[in-house]
């Protein structure tokens, strides 16, 4: 319940039911006004929000400026050194509310973008904040979303509607559970266990539409990568070594055995729904020749091992992709390793 400790999935795809952040994406990547309604850059430091009136949170309060500028000046003080939405944010310098539905911003340096960072604001009441502390309020969570946490278990939240939000919801009770594993979310929908499963692949999709599922479809805008750790005395500080390795995974056939050939190869850490996408980028060739020739100058003729840590069971068909690349990689001698990891822990 505590909005500030983590930036990605799979909290982002549940506060939404409680908070809300002061814009917002769609579902094509179109910045849209939320709680904030209207912005204005004043000059290279200092931008202008204008609110939405008569949003309310969940215990009855008024959302205003003083809502927006206490979360703020929580997220750039002491206190929030374990947040990693804090990070997020650590080019605030301050903010002040001009009145009730005003707050004026003023950054450390010049952040043209500021309005693209603040689907990540989820505004917190301002009272309970300051008597509970984050702690307790991560347990009793109150916002402006259109539902009111009721009780909790460990991977159970359960939630009320709260008609008086300013997107009341059709709804009129959630009940979230948390399942890690995707091929145990498309056996609750089968079961009846669950009505909505969240990132689930092709094969699970598959298996609920066979078994009566409609309205189905996987889409994000994410990328998926393996990440390496240089500088620690091992083949991958070498550039050679990891040019190799990106030459050697046949991505083409990776994502047309494993994701029915429904995105496309990357070419940089960004999904081309982002704002900055760089489209002259190239596809990486796979080319398994040139990368044992890459591996031999750099002095691995006999290739080598090396250890992934990944989060198996998060995503689409995570597991068999990193078993594809594995075995891509095992045709020029290179030996992957793959431990399981816990996404709790990666975050």
């Amino acid at each position: 319940g505590n909005p500030f400790r983590n930036t990605g999935p799979p909290h982002l795809f549940t506060w939404s039911a409680t908070y809300d952040g002061l814009t917002r994406f769609d579902q094509n990547g179109y910045l849209k006004p939320w709680l904030a309604i209207s912005w204005e850059r004043k000059d290279n430091l200092t931008w202008v929000l204008k609110l939405r009136k008569k949003v309310k949170f969940s215990n009855g309060k008024l959302f205003n400026a003083e809502s927006v500028v206490t979360t703020l000046n929580f997220l750039t003080s002491d206190k929030a050194y374990k947040e990693a939405v804090a990070k997020e944010f650590e080019f605030i310098k301050s903010a002040h509310s001009l009145d009730d539905i005003t707050v004026k911003i003023i950054t450390k340096r010049p952040i043209p973008l500021l309005p693209r960072s603040l689907p990540l604001l989820h505004v917190i009441e301002p009272e309970e904040w300051k008597k509970l502390g984050p702690d307790k309020y991560a347990k009793q969570p109150l916002g402006t979303g259109p539902y009111k946490l009721v009780n909790y278990s460990p991977g159970v939240f359960k939630y009320e509607s709260f008609k008086d939000s300013w997107r009341p919801p059709i709804i009129p009770k959630l009940e979230i559970i948390a399942v890690p594993d995707s091929f145990m979310r498309a056996q609750g929908v089968i079961s009846g266990q669950l009505d909505i499963a969240m990132s689930i692949g092709p094969e699970e999709v598959n298996i609920i539409k066979n078994n009566g599922g409609k309205g189905l479809d996987w889409l994000s805008a994410s990328l998926w990568a393996i990440n390496f750790h240089h500088g620690r005395g091992t083949p991958l500080d070498n550039v050679l070594v990891r040019e190799a390795l990106n030459l050697a995974v046949d991505r083409k056939s990776l994502i047309t055995g494993l994701l029915e050939g429904r995105t496309l190869i990357a070419t940089q850490p960004s999904p081309k729904i982002a704002y900055g996408y760089n489209y002259s980028l190239k596809d990486i060739k796979y080319d398994p020749e040139k990368a044992k020739s890459l591996l031999h100058k750099a002095g691995y003729p006999d290739g080598f091992k090396f250890v992934v840590e990944g989060v198996l069971g998060a995503g689409a068909n995570h597991a068999a992709m990193y078993q594809k690349v594995a075995q891509d990689l095992a045709i020029i001698g290179i030996t992957m390793e793959v431990r399981p990891f816990p996404i709790t822990q990666l975050i």
